[in-house]
């Protein structure tokens, strides 16, 4: 699964405006387009200081995103 970027300016799952991420292009398979969507996670953890939140920012279930920074 390669990590896309979102559109600017997207609505996040609490309603809010949100600021888009922008990601460089990687190649499939290498280290960085493995570890891009996990450091993601892991940093909208670290600025939340939420898994609940920072899974709502990024959309994804509140369990994968617990799974994704253990």
């Amino acid at each position: 699964m390669v990590n896309e970027p979102r559109p600017q300016g997207y609505r996040a799952a609490s309603g809010q405006e949100e600021e888009a991420f922008v990601t460089a292009e990687l190649e499939a398979g290498s280290w960085a387009a493995l570890l891009a969507p996990r450091l993601a996670q892991f940093a909208a953890v670290a600025r939340t200081e939420h898994v609940t939140r920072a899974a709502r920012l990024l959309a994804v279930p509140q369990p994968t995103m617990s799974r994704a920074v253990a």
